[in-house]
């Protein structure tokens, strides 16, 4: 996201699609060098801009969750720099007619330990040539790199140990997210579903909706903890 604390808003339509997008949207797309237009974003999927279907699964899961509950809900995540750390803040909340409101606030800024930068080349190398292999795992949440089945860590420190050899270039990378922060999502999704529960009493349609909807989020748990 952007240096500055300006939140980044978009609306999305009962279906996912993006129907407006604040200034700071564009902004944010701008700086980095994303070269998009109202034409582009406008009336498209969200998930057209989500690569992996992973992440994908998980953010349909809590869209969902936020249009039956009527709750929002606050979710904290990474999205860095080459250059910087950046914890942010995304705050998912309904809107009338199943929209939903996104905001997204930036909470921490900090420079990489060490001023090492980390460039990554999205599902493939520089230049188009063939991606280095293994291909480097990071999370879509936390911004973590792979380093085993059950071991994550940061970037920096991950590209230190393992990429030394391509100091200097894009490493190519694809996202997955892990099963720590999948599981800190479905918590936050669970104990929203939990009060909405208690909060609708003996609202018999509404119980079966939630326990549809827990059943889904208890199964991207268990495929993320297999996945690793």
């Amino acid at each position: 996201m952007s240096e500055t604390s300006e939140p980044v808003e978009y609306t999305l339509g009962a279906d996912d699609t993006i129907e407006a997008a604040n200034p700071a949207f564009w902004r944010f797309a701008s700086a980095n060098e994303a070269t998009l237009t109202e034409r582009d974003v406008l009336g498209t999927s969200l998930f057209r801009f989500i690569a992996d279907t992973a992440t994908a699964q998980v953010y349909r899961a809590l869209h969902r969750c936020v249009r039956e509950t009527g709750r929002p809900l606050v979710l904290p995540y990474r999205c860095d720099s080459p250059e910087r750390l950046r914890g942010l803040e995304m705050v998912i909340s309904p809107l009338a007619d199943s929209r939903l409101l996104i905001r997204n606030l930036t909470r921490r800024i900090e420079r990489r330990p060490g001023g090492r930068a980390v460039r990554l080349a999205h599902g493939r190398a520089a230049g188009g040539r063939r991606p280095y292999h293994p291909m480097l795992r990071f999370c879509s949440i936390c911004n973590r790199g792979a380093v085993s089945r059950d071991g994550w860590m940061e970037l920096h420190d991950l590209v230190s140990s393992e990429f030394e050899r391509f100091a200097g270039e894009p490493i190519a990378a694809v996202t997955q997210p892990c099963s720590h922060c999948i599981g800190e999502l479905v918590d936050r999704a669970d104990s929203c579903l939990r009060g909405c529960r208690e909060a609708s009493g003996n609202a018999v349609d509404m119980h079966r909706r939630l326990a549809r909807l827990s059943r889904e989020l208890e199964h991207l748990r268990r495929r993320a903890s297999v996945a690793g």
